[in-house]
């Protein structure tokens, strides 16, 4: 539950920053086109280089929300890999009869 709760906080914050730096870039870039001291091709040069920017960062997101699932994941798998059996073994167990001991396979095939 606590990874869910992580990423649950995550993911908005990451989300909130990607827009208020678009949203910063694209309202000081206006301003400046505007007062003629930047024109609208820079504008776009700086919109895509913030794009590129941010869609890092998201990757970074992601790769954190994969590192949190694999260590839940080994968490449980270790937890299992750990546990005491549920059906204790008998101190004396019976001993099985005498057999041929041979597995015959007629009819199988692989592939």
């Amino acid at each position: 539950m606590t990874t869910v709760g992580m990423w649950a906080n995550f993911i908005p914050v990451i989300r909130g920053i990607a827009t208020g730096a678009n949203l910063l870039l694209f309202f000081l870039g206006a301003i400046l086109a505007v007062s003629g001291k930047l024109h609208a091709g820079d504008i776009l040069v700086f919109g895509v280089a913030m794009g590129a920017i941010l869609s890092r960062l998201q990757q970074i997101n992601q790769i954190a929300n994969q590192y949190q699932m694999a260590v839940v994941s080994a968490r449980r798998f270790f937890e299992i890999l750990y546990a005491y059996p549920s059906i204790a073994e008998t101190p004396a167990p019976p001993q099985l009869p005498p057999g041929p001991g041979a597995v015959e396979f007629s009819g199988v095939t692989f592939g």
